[in-house]
């Protein structure tokens, strides 16, 4: 999947790029301020449905604008991701 504005490619990237974020003593907050820096999009790209309890495991639906899961993949495959926060069931 190549870059959104890439005219040369006709591989284009969804409008948003929905998944599941599952978190363990993480606050919501934390967690896609974490995300962010990790998939190197700012934090206003992001989109949560509600909060969360700090306390436990929680597990809600996160959007990201013009996101590209490959790069999400990657960053989680990385060996400083926390294991804390886990993202899967991506849905264009």
């Amino acid at each position: 999947i190549t870059n959104w504005g890439s005219k040369t490619n006709d591989v284009k990237l969804p409008e948003v790029l929905s998944m599941s974020l599952m978190k363990t003593n993480f606050e919501t907050s934390q967690a896609l301020h974490y995300i962010s820096k990790r998939v190197k999009k700012q934090v206003k790209f992001f989109g949560i449905c509600g909060n969360k309890d700090k306390r436990g495991i929680t597990t809600q639906t996160v959007t990201i604008s013009r996101g590209n899961p490959e790069q999400v993949i990657r960053a989680m495959k990385a060996r400083d991701w926390d294991p804390k926060v886990q993202l899967g069931s991506f849905k264009r």
